[in-house]
């Protein structure tokens, strides 16, 4: 992993069910960089590392419904083999506010080795958004104030 600092600019929280997961955005040296935590059992932790299109994973929302119907299937990126884990409809709150609620769908893929994932969200708008992302252990990541 590299080292840098990042600044943190804002939060997002995320629902499905009774689920929650928070999004922290902010900004390095390179990149703005963005940051997913969850707590299930444990602290899983994920850092966004590119933002895709579905061309880029040479399958189509054809593909990905065939998937969901059948409740399996994968295919390959980035040298690495994505099998498909969850889906299911969310909601996006930006900033963490309530009014500024926005409902997709998404659909999960990760690596046979789980350190990597994609995740395909459709808004209402009928965009899908793709993003890769790879988990990083909890142990690698400290949090300090700017505020006393």
């Amino acid at each position: 992993y590299e080292d840098y600092d990042l600044v943190i600019t804002h939060k997002n929280c995320y629902r499905s069910g009774d689920t929650f997961w928070y999004e922290l955005v902010g900004d390095n040296v390179n990149a703005q960089v963005a940051l997913e935590y969850e707590l299930k059992d444990n602290l899983e932790i994920t850092i966004m590392m590119e933002r895709l299109e579905l061309a880029d994973l040479q399958i189509s929302r054809a593909d990905i419904d065939q998937i969901s119907e059948q409740g399996y299937g994968s295919f390959m990126f980035d040298g690495k083999t994505f099998s498909f884990t969850d889906s299911g409809e969310a909601s996006f709150y930006k900033n963490c506010n309530e009014k500024n609620e926005d409902d997709y769908y998404y659909w999960e893929f990760k690596s046979e080795d789980l350190k990597y994932i994609i995740t395909c969200d459709q808004w209402e708008d009928g965009s899908i958004d793709v993003s890769y992302s790879k988990t990083i252990p909890k142990s690698s990541v400290e949090v300090y104030s700017l505020k006393g």
